[in-house]
């Protein structure tokens, strides 16, 4: 989705606003504990993948700065991301206070002047962490590194090209079994 936000500036002075946008998970799902699995919060700071378990959120919150990248909030099969404008300055963090949190807020203020009018969007992104419909996103909409909600592991030079290998022979034989094996 895309959400815009407006505003008009009806007063008599100039208002400074920062765009700000949040997730929030308001309870801790049950969490396989594979470490091979990342659950909780995740994004992309510029070229970094941050990553945070639920447990450990709740003992330090997490604040960064980028001008590129998204946050969001993972689970085995599923997130929820949001993306900031890009090639704008922003600060995130991961926090949790009676419930878990994903945010950022942009640096750069938006002025408007009285009688004038402005608007600010963002990208908001629930779903199932399906290869093609990521890998579409991360190029449609020209999200850094979107790729990696999926947790390819430390291999991820090497599991994604395999994946797709996999994936191929699978649409060719209509069998996982088969296309392992071949």
């Amino acid at each position: 989705f895309k959400i815009s936000d407006g505003i008009k500036n009806s007063s008599k002075n100039r208002v400074d606003l920062f765009h700000y946008s949040q997730i929030t998970r308001k309870e801790k799902p049950f969490v396989q504990g594979f470490y091979i699995l990342h659950e909780g919060l995740i994004g992309v700071i510029d070229e970094n993948l941050k990553e945070e378990t639920y447990d450990k959120i709740k003992d330090k919150n997490q604040k960064y700065q980028g001008s590129k990248g998204w946050v969001g909030i993972t689970d085995k099969y599923w997130l929820t991301a949001i993306v900031p404008q890009q090639k704008q300055a922003f600060n995130a963090e991961f926090t949790f206070n009676n419930s878990y949190k994903a945010n950022y807020i942009l640096t750069t203020p938006s002025s408007v002047n009285p009688g004038q009018t402005t608007s600010s969007s963002a990208q908001l992104f629930i779903g199932a962490k399906e290869v093609e419909v990521i890998d579409g996103y991360a190029k449609t909409a020209e999200i850094n590194k979107f790729d990696l909600a999926i947790d390819w592991g430390w291999f991820y030079f090497f599991t994604k090209p395999l994946f797709f290998i996999i994936d191929y022979f699978f649409k060719w034989c209509g069998n996982f079994g088969v296309a392992i094996i071949i």
